[in-house]
């Protein structure tokens, strides 16, 4: 896949169960950067961000497996 572990993870990301969403309202998602965030006294925080679906996370229904032969 890659050599980069960042990129392995986005790549199993998008094909597990998790990376196809039932809708945009329904997706989780993460930056990938960090950002510095400087409050009203100067001091400062590094944060990432992550979005989490107030309606939960869903997925479509999966389509029942063919008999194996």
């Amino acid at each position: 896949m890659s050599l980069h572990i960042e990129a392995q993870h986005h790549t199993m990301w998008n094909l597990s169960d998790r990376g196809i969403p039932r809708s945009y309202r329904m997706m989780e998602g993460f930056g990938v950067h960090t950002f510095r965030l400087v409050n009203a006294a100067g001091e400062t925080a590094l944060v990432k961000f992550h979005w989490k679906p107030k309606l939960g996370s869903r997925r479509p229904p999966r389509p029942p497996a063919a008999p194996a032969t």
